[in-house]
């Protein structure tokens, strides 16, 4: 079943429908799992839809919006030019430094204008989408319990050693047995 595979993962699997999580999964390490499609969501499946690595999604956001997050973007780019100024650059960070530079590498006057007009906004747009996704705990608390899980599983008992049958329940207080009078 769609239950016992997820159960059987050697990493940490987060069920959700929200495509911001996306930038929470490695590689053997977080993947997501879509109760919907009833699909598990990898890196290369991250990387597919957005055209970058996961950690730069919230990059990539930034730049083309988001409208079910009211992430604006900058106008006139969208996913595909996002996700090449991303790769160009390497990240938004470095690609803030270059406009503050005045290093265009090539990229379209245009664009290269909207960008410097939109500047700040971006930067408020990124913590926007990371904050979309924020579990609230850090990699290393993700980590400890996915190890304390899995040392619960390796020392679980089968299923059905750990079945309650109706004579391992005590009986209630002052319960008569049906029939016996």
């Amino acid at each position: 079943s769609y239950r016992k595979f997820f159960l059987t993962r050697d990493c940490t699997t987060i069920v959700t429908v929200d495509k911001d999580f996306g930038q929470m999964v490695e590689d053997n390490v977080v993947e997501l799992a879509d109760p919907v499609q009833r699909k598990r969501v990898l890196w290369k499946d991250v990387h597919e839809k957005f055209g970058c690595e996961p950690r730069l999604v919230p990059d990539v956001q930034a730049l083309a919006g988001d409208a079910s997050d009211n992430i604006p973007g900058v106008p006139g780019i969208g996913p595909v030019n996002a996700a090449k100024l991303i790769f160009q650059y390497g990240s938004l960070e470095k690609l803030i430094k270059a406009i503050d530079a005045g290093d265009n590498r090539g990229v379209a006057p245009g664009m290269w204008k909207r960008l410097r007009a939109e500047r700040e906004a971006v930067e408020q747009d990124k913590r926007q989408a990371q904050e979309r996704a924020k579990p609230g705990v850090d990699r290393r608390q993700l980590d400890e319990e996915r190890r304390r899980l899995l040392e619960e599983r390796a020392q679980a008992k089968p299923l059905e050693e750990a079945r309650v049958r109706p004579y391992d329940l005590p009986k209630p207080q002052g319960a008569r047995q049906i029939g016996k009078d």
